[in-house]
């Protein structure tokens, strides 16, 4: 050591450290007798220099005040250490890279917490000696132990999210963990209230609520408001996943017009051929029509000369018109 250690110095702590050791008491206990008696003995500098390397050696952070917090919340020592162990030995989860996941260590801290023997609000008041906030478990606590809620933040941390040209699609991290959390042993109820829990918005409708599941409920996921609610009006009949696909196209017509500025094909004559190419019925046309923003008025310029029309006598009053 240096710091204006002397030889009898390293001596005195390395006495203190095999003196300790010997106690039988809990590793967590003796580092934090260990730090009170360097404060005691050592200059600031020296001090933080035994402790680095009190660590270093046992892997325990010789830290007084993390003790004294914890046992400030009301438990015995013995479980302060107990937890303070849990905390210094927690690593996280890695990934491919070998770089440890964000959250992963609080989550491995809050399941070792878990099992201890005291009530859930001496966990939760342990834990937040630690550093560890779990606002959102105050609302799911009702039902859900930590451990469960620890289950639930590892879906979170885990998710990465759908990756296009290497940017996140919007909202593929939320359908993701949505996708985990449908898995879990939870109500319809406790799963949306999870989800906000975990700090995410509801504003669309989950997957425990539509009866969709895999690509279909993913194609459901990612229409507007205004396409599911025209889905769900005229052709809930259709594979929704077909019905994604379909719209995506539709909307990709526009008017095409000349160097003047004319429009020489219409944006309803694209759709109109694009339609009458599907694999579909000819009332189910219709509706696919109808659903891309255009009425069945045999008055109307376009809808008399569908070629579907003209196949199949259709009742105007059917359609929404």
């Amino acid at each position: 050591m240096d710091y204006g250690l002397t030889f009898d110095d390293c001596m005195d702590v390395l006495d203190k450290f095999n003196e300790l050791k010997y106690t039988g008491e809990k590793a967590g206990i003796q580092a934090s007798h260990f730090a009170e008696w360097v404060d005691k003995n050592f200059e600031p500098e020296a001090a933080e220099r035994i402790k680095e390397q009190y660590r270093y050696w046992t892997n325990i952070p010789a830290e007084p005040s993390a003790y004294k917090r914890a046992m400030e919340t009301g438990t015995d020592i013995e479980t302060a250490a107990e937890a303070m162990e849990i905390n210094a030995a927690a690593e996280g989860k890695k990934d491919a890279n070998g770089e440890t996941i964000d959250g992963t260590k609080k989550i491995e801290v809050v399941r070792g917490v878990d099992t201890l023997d005291i009530s859930p609000e001496e966990k939760m008041a342990l834990l937040g000696s630690m550093g560890y906030k779990l606002d959102g478990y105050q609302d799911v606590s009702g039902f859900m132990s930590l451990s469960d809620y620890a289950d639930a933040m590892e879906i979170d941390a885990e998710a990465k999210g759908k990756k296009v040209n290497g940017e996140t699609v919007s909202g593929s991290k939320k359908l993701e963990v949505m996708q985990g959390v449908n898995k879990m042993d939870l109500t319809p109820k406790q799963k949306t209230q999870l989800m906000e829990a975990l700090g995410y918005k509801m504003d669309q409708p989950p997957i425990w609520e539509t009866g969709y599941t895999g690509k279909d409920y993913e194609a459901y996921y990612y229409m507007s408001d205004s396409q599911r609610e025209t889905f769900e009006q005229y052709c809930d009949w259709m594979d929704v996943g077909d019905y994604a696909k379909y719209s995506e196209s539709l909307a990709g017509f526009h008017n095409i017009n000349n160097d003047s500025g004319k429009t020489v094909v219409s944006r309803k004559e694209q759709v109109i051929e694009y339609i009458d190419a599907l694999p579909l019925l000819d009332d189910q046309k219709t509706a696919l029509y109808v659903a891309a923003g255009y009425n069945t008025n045999l008055t109307d310029k376009g809808f008399a000369d569908c070629p579907w029309w003209n196949r199949l006598a259709l009742r105007t009053e059917y359609y929404p018109g």
